[in-house]
């Protein structure tokens, strides 16, 4: 999780940047999890974009 809170710490502050770590690394577990089982790696490109609709 420490890269994702730096890089939005450099971005959106250290107590929100702690909060959006945490989201996206649940994001990233759920999509990890889901492409495993059904063998689709759509949920990785879904959560990357949501990832990235965070910070923007």
């Amino acid at each position: 999780m420490h890269a994702f809170e730096a890089i939005f710490q450099e971005l959106l502050g250290v107590e929100r940047a702690k909060e959006l770590a945490r989201q996206a690394v649940t994001e990233l577990q759920g999509a990890i999890i889901l492409s495993v089982i059904y063998s689709d790696s759509e949920y990785l490109a879904e959560a990357k974009q949501r990832i990235m609709n965070y910070i923007s």
